[in-house]
């Protein structure tokens, strides 16, 4: 049952204080960085104390006012057994209430003498599920209606417009359920919008919208709050350095950073957070920069629950312990996920590429057949040229029931083969003897080997597509198109590839998809490795696995056509 009253104030500076002193005496489980959190903030606390630095000051009315905000108008509108219900601090949640207390809590003495709030940059980074999107509604909607700025602008930043949308939402959807918000703030668009506003009544020139590394409303804006969400996601520093410097004609702005860890350990936010880094370890100093980062510490247990809490300060609160342990077993049950559930569940930076299968699984899909035995039959080819000199590979897949039947034929240059016997790396030669791998004469691949195999495919079976990797395959797919056949080449962008590794995976791991224990298929599937981007997409990656995986790549645009209706008689040459 909903407790209607709000959170007093003395319920609320207890809960700050327990939470600093709980994780100044080592009783809540923490890691480094947010414990350098708090003993920053104790720190410059005895200095103010000591009077070494005059210049600072904490505020504890200004601390209180953005937590009274908090639990007096917000309202949460999901999950459903939460929505309506008043937002409140707990002692899990506690951090989030010091997050805020500090934030808004600490001042610095200006140039012209006045007091004003010391930090103008925030960077918070917690793992997926830990309240984030709600921490940056409550913060946004308190510059925009709740510190007295006149015409305040509230940007709610990401690269792609509906990551910047998501936080928008979840803050228009809070205005529509207090009634003082909404005496306060018109919202335009409606909540359900990518592209809506919110106003602020009697203030013509105030608004908060969302804003996109792609829109054209940077120029002449002046922005008192930004929220730049999902940092991780930006390719580069150019949306932060345009937004912060719109903000010089402000006394007070804030820029609230929020983020889990990414995939590129090279990125802006990775060398963003580096720096921060040092900040909360004390060795640079940066007076008007506020950091909160929690994560497990190196060396730690990502299957220890103790070492989860580190990254989940949130944990039992909005992070449901059953959900991560879900996610651990399937990621100790697939390698392929492991890299994402570190840097979703764990808050680690981990690169974006992983091994994509275990021989376990793919031996547990192998089937004696013979290929003879699906003449006739509808069936789909995926093929992966090479650019000259290496390995091209052409998957046969047959769909029976809901079982998915693939073999492979596969070339390489006669020196290019010999090279590669001598270096050891794979047993070319013998592959080559058993007839899983065919020589081609000279130092080339010559493409019309390849096409007199899919033609002979054609001839043994009803072939309903032939799916081509566009980079090398312009020639011969065009030839085996205008020759009437239903060749279209398979765009390796992320959005098709993604679909494609995602149904090849689900049909292996339920054991539906059927392989005759070919050696180069197995080599090839093994060698692979899948990089996930910035949006959670994946895709086969040739620079970073272990060696070829050219039949790898035919096979998933192979099953990924297999899987689909027929296509029609005419067939159009896709060049996409």
């Amino acid at each position: 049952m909903e407790v209607e009253r709000p959170q007093g104030d003395d319920e609320l500076v207890g809960l700050v204080q327990g939470y600093i002193a709980d994780v100044r005496d080592g009783r809540r489980v923490v890691g480094k960085r947010e414990r350098q959190a708090v003993e920053r903030h104790l720190r410059d606390l005895e200095l103010v104390r000591t009077g070494e630095r005059s210049d600072l000051r904490f505020d504890e009315e200004r601390a209180l006012h953005i937590l009274q905000f908090a639990v007096r108008y917000v309202r949460h509108t999901k999950p459903k057994e939460w929505a309506g219900l008043r937002y409140r601090f707990c002692e899990r949640s506690a951090w989030i209430a010091f997050v805020l207390w500090s934030l808004f809590g600490w001042v610095r003495r200006s140039e012209s003498g006045a007091w004003i709030r010391r930090f103008d940059e925030a960077y918070l980074s917690v793992a997926r599920k830990n309240g984030k999107t709600m921490i940056a509604a409550i913060v946004a909607l308190y510059l925009f209606c709740a510190e007295g700025e006149v015409s305040p602008e509230v940007y709610f930043a990401a690269t792609e417009r509906h990551q910047a949308a998501i936080c928008w939402k979840q803050a228009a959807a809070i205005v529509g359920r207090d009634k003082w918000l909404k005496q306060k703030i018109e919202v335009k668009g409606g909540a359900g919008r990518d592209d809506g506003r919110m106003l602020l009544l009697g203030d013509f020139e105030a608004l908060a919208v969302p804003l996109s590394r792609n829109d054209d409303k940077f120029d002449g804006f002046s922005p008192y709050g930004i929220v730049l969400d999902e940092v991780h996601a930006h390719p580069d520093s150019g949306m932060y350095d345009v937004l912060r410097s719109g903000t010089g004609a402000r006394t007070e702005p804030l820029i609230l950073m929020l983020t889990t860890a990414g995939a590129d350990p090279n990125s802006f936010c990775r060398a963003y957070e580096k720096n921060a880094e040092l900040v909360l370890s004390g060795a640079i100093e940066n007076d008007t920069q506020f950091v909160f980062i929690a994560r497990m510490d190196e060396g730690d247990d990502y299957h220890d629950e103790q070492s989860l809490k580190k990254s989940n300060p949130n944990w039992g609160v909005s992070v449901r312990p059953d959900r991560v342990r879900s996610a651990l077993q399937k990621a100790v049950a697939d390698p392929s996920k492991l890299a994402e559930y570190l840097r979703k569940q764990c808050n680690l930076w981990i690169a974006g590429e992983q091994r994509w299968l275990t021989e376990e699984l793919w031996e547990a899909c192998r089937e004696d057949f013979d290929i003879q035995s699906f003449r006739g039959e509808a069936i789909a080819t995926g093929t992966d040229l090479s650019k000259t000199t290496d390995l091209t590979s052409s998957v046969a897949a047959c769909r029976r029931g809901d079982l998915v039947y693939v073999w492979q034929r596969s070339w390489m240059p006669e020196e290019t083969l010999r090279h590669r016997a001598e270096s050891g790396r794979a047993p070319v030669e013998l592959w080559r003897q058993q007839g899983h791998l065919v020589q081609i004469p000279g130092p080339i691949i010559d493409q019309d080997f390849v096409k007199q195999y899919l033609l002979e495919q054609a001839i043994n079976y009803d072939v309903r597509r032939m799916a081509f990797d566009p980079a090398q395959s312009w020639k011969l797919c065009g030839e085996l198109q205008a020759e009437g056949y239903p060749a279209l080449h398979f765009p390796q962008s992320w959005p098709s590839m993604h679909g494609a590794v995602k149904e090849t995976e689900d049909l292996i791991r339920l054991k539906k998809l059927r392989h005759n224990g070919d050696p180069v298929l197995a080599w090839a599937m093994l060698n692979a490795s899948v990089r996930t981007n910035s949006t959670g997409l994946r895709r086969l990656d040739k620079e970073r696995s272990q060696d070829s995986i050219d039949p790898a790549v035919a096979l998933v645009m192979a099953v990924a056509r297999v899987l689909v209706e027929p296509v029609a008689e005419v067939f159009t040459w896709n060049i996409a």
